[in-house]
């Protein structure tokens, strides 16, 4: 998108036409250093076989085998445990008490 030879628009002035910052368009960013590769692909191969399990039991678990290890690493693999939501546990109105309620019209 950015021409960086360009004679007629600075690189400035083509960033500001685009809406992108300067510092976004030098900007590298830095890989995943040996020991977190490492940890993603144990926590990879735990959410595998456990997928209910959030990031603290995550890191429970891989602390427990000796791993040092953060909870920031799911939300870096974007993991999410798939656990049930809030409100589960609520009871919902049986078909009997919902035909209680009901009171028939006339037909239209």
């Amino acid at each position: 998108m950015i021409d960086r030879i360009s004679k007629q628009l600075s690189i400035a002035r083509q960033c500001r036409l685009l809406a992108v910052s300067r510092a976004g368009l030098y900007y590298k960013p830095k890989g995943q250093s040996e020991e977190n590769l490492a940890l993603m692909d144990e926590t990879d191969r735990q959410y595998l076989k456990t997928p209910s399990y959030g990031s603290r039991q995550m890191c429970a678990h891989l602390q427990r085998h000796g791993q040092a290890v953060n909870r920031r690493l799911m939300a870096v693999m974007g993991l999410q445990a798939t656990a049930p939501g809030p409100h589960t546990s609520i009871p919902q109105k049986t078909i009997r008490e919902v035909l209680t309620d009901f009171v028939a019209g006339l037909p239209d």
